[in-house]
């Protein structure tokens, strides 16, 4: 399943939004999540205003180390290719990869995040007019342990911060 919000600016901003999209996939069965990309990207298709920004976030179960984003078979590439097509012209970017590059990032062991794998993600669909972009300022990987509870979730969050024109 996915949630989708369209948040406005202000109040009574019809056409001053973004729309979010968040999702956790299947963890076991690898050969399901080629299947539920598709699903997504359609239901993002059809749901997006591709003249917005949009961000996909979530528990995506998709290795995104340096290794498979250089290879063009992998399922990340296969992910970002499904939810980039959803888009059309803008395409789709890991902010991660946009503002660490090669850095780790793990978000699967709560003791460290350079260690682990990086498979939640902060993924970002700006429209072809560069005055309705979202830019991408900070991104870090928390693992907010807590000393009752140790680790709040079985994965480290990943936060992100945004610029959006117009707004202070």
């Amino acid at each position: 399943g996915a949630i989708w919000a369209r948040i406005a600016r202000s109040a009574g901003a019809q056409d001053d939004f973004i729309d979010v999209f968040v999702t956790h996939l299947e963890a076991r069965a690898d050969e399901l999540r080629p299947l539920q990309y598709a699903e997504l990207a359609e239901f993002i298709k059809a749901k997006s205003a591709p003249g917005k920004p949009m961000l996909l976030l979530g528990d995506l179960n998709t290795a995104g180390m340096t290794a498979e984003r250089a290879n063009p078979e992998s399922q990340y590439s296969v992910m970002m290719k499904a939810f980039g097509d959803a888009r059309g012209e803008g395409g789709i970017t890991d902010v991660w990869v946009t503002l660490k590059g090669d850095v780790l990032g793990g978000t699967t062991n709560q003791d460290s995040i350079e260690t682990g794998k990086r498979i939640d993600y902060i993924l970002l669909a700006n429209p072809t007019t560069p005055s309705a972009h979202l830019q991408p300022v900070s991104i870090e990987v928390r693992t907010y342990q807590d000393p009752k509870v140790t680790a709040l979730s079985d994965h480290n969050a990943v936060v992100a911060e945004f610029n959006w024109p117009g707004t202070h």
